[in-house]
């Protein structure tokens, strides 16, 4: 069985690199000099940066003579702004953040505006949630956003043959489950909270008074009470024995979490993205699994009426650095970037959801069940970044801004661990 799950993962990659070719000529047509022989340098924070070098080999048939080199930068905050004021040769910069305006100073003095650019496959509001002033310095090339890992496998066997889309079919399977004597979601208190906040996000927009909200959360206040749907559903969850915080006793909600989702007990397990990134990777370390593997996803958030719901961070983010000496082609590079092959491929390869409609990677294939006004970004809809995770951290019990107003205190003890 371990054979058949490798062999399918090889064929999905054949499948994808055989294909290049062809949706690439539909996706990008060459605009400069393809014989030109020259060299773009990507500084960035990875130290290895095997999906970027994928791309590299996908451009270079259509600019065989472009010579494309990734070089890793130590202490990349502090050392990013001192290359940048030399003038020291490069041509995209990669910024490994979670929020574009930490770099807000130095992209503004030297990073080129993209504005010009059309980047058709990105959604339009993880473009504009990535802006600074309204101008395009960065591209996002992956996202985060919290959601459910699914054992397919194990619903199965439980007689549950389609992954939830929505509230109620997600409450059914937790019935099902729970009829079987297993407790259905696996969580950290933790991560139970950002999980939720998709739904506080979705209630928000759906409301008719998103803007009036939104300024009200800005203000560090409750006026609204935003968070009492969130409230009502798990404090329902928690009473009808949905959620299994076990993970609470688990050292951290990345390796350790993949590793009991991998031993087959629990059907479902909040985690984000991230951690569903790094899941591929530790199937063969565990020996559960290897026994015994199964079919996964990941799927965004089950939590409305009508589908899922998601409130998603573009993260990390793509440059070029204005003082570049192949400004055109560096142009080029990010527009090739932004295909939907190499978002495809880029994502296979590290794991991570692209800030795309359309997910190529099987782990990630409910997101395209999803409709674009249901894809939230919070830094995009009158809500600051600094907002948006000052609310996350207060929903976790922590610092809210200075001067805020209680923000749903029931709320906040509903998360704290019993």
């Amino acid at each position: 069985m371990k054979k058949l799950v490798w062999i399918v993962a090889f064929v999905f990659l054949l499948a994808c690199f055989g294909a290049c070719k062809e949706k690439q000529t539909k996706e990008f047509q060459p605009s400069l000099d393809t014989k030109k022989t020259l060299e773009l340098t990507v500084v960035g924070g990875y130290e290895n940066f095997e999906a970027l070098k994928l791309v590299f080999d996908q451009f270079k048939t259509h600019y065989p003579n472009v010579t494309l080199t990734y070089e890793f930068m130590a202490d990349f905050k502090n050392n990013l702004e001192k290359r940048c004021v030399n003038g020291e040769q490069m041509d995209i910069v990669f910024l490994n953040t979670k929020v574009a305006d930490n770099y807000a100073k130095v992209m503004k003095q030297y990073f080129l505006e993209m504005n010009d650019i059309e980047f058709p496959h990105i959604l339009k509001d993880a473009l504009v949630g990535s802006q600074i002033e309204e101008k395009q310095y960065v591209v996002p090339i992956w996202t985060m956003y919290y959601g459910l890992m699914v054992n397919q496998s194990l619903l199965a066997s439980y007689g549950i043959q389609k992954v939830p889309t929505n509230l109620t079919e997600f409450e059914q399977a937790c019935e099902t489950i729970k009829s079987k004597g297993v407790t259905p979601v696996l969580t950290t208190t933790t991560n139970l909270s950002p999980f939720m906040a998709n739904h506080v996000i979705g209630q928000i927009l759906s409301s008719g008074k998103a803007k009036e909200m939104f300024a009200d959360l800005e203000a560090g206040k409750d006026t609204y009470h935003v968070f009492d749907s969130s409230v009502a559903l798990t404090k329902q969850w928690k009473e009808k024995g949905y959620l299994d915080l076990s993970a609470d006793e688990l050292k951290n909600d990345y390796n350790d979490l993949i590793m009991k989702f991998f031993e087959g007990k629990t059907p479902f397990a909040i985690a984000t993205a991230t951690t569903a990134s790094g899941m591929k990777k530790r199937e063969a370390k565990s020996q559960e699994f290897t026994k015994a593997p199964f079919t996964y996803q990941f799927i965004p958030a089950p939590t409305a009426k009508d589908g899922y719901e998601c409130a998603v961070i573009p993260t990390p983010f793509f440059g070029i650095f204005k003082q570049s000496k192949n400004v055109d082609y560096a142009k080029e590079f990010m527009r090739f970037l932004m295909t939907q092959t190499a978002l495809d491929v880029m994502s296979q390869e590290k794991g991570l959801p692209t800030p795309s409609l359309k997910q190529g990677a099987p782990l990630y294939s409910s997101f395209n069940l999803m409709k674009e006004d249901k894809i939230f970004f919070p830094t995009n809809k009158t809500l600051s970044s600094v907002t948006f995770s000052n609310m996350m951290n207060k929903i976790q019990g922590k610092s809210y801004l200075e001067d805020a107003a209680k923000v749903s205190e029931e709320f906040i003890k509903s998360m704290q661990k019993k």
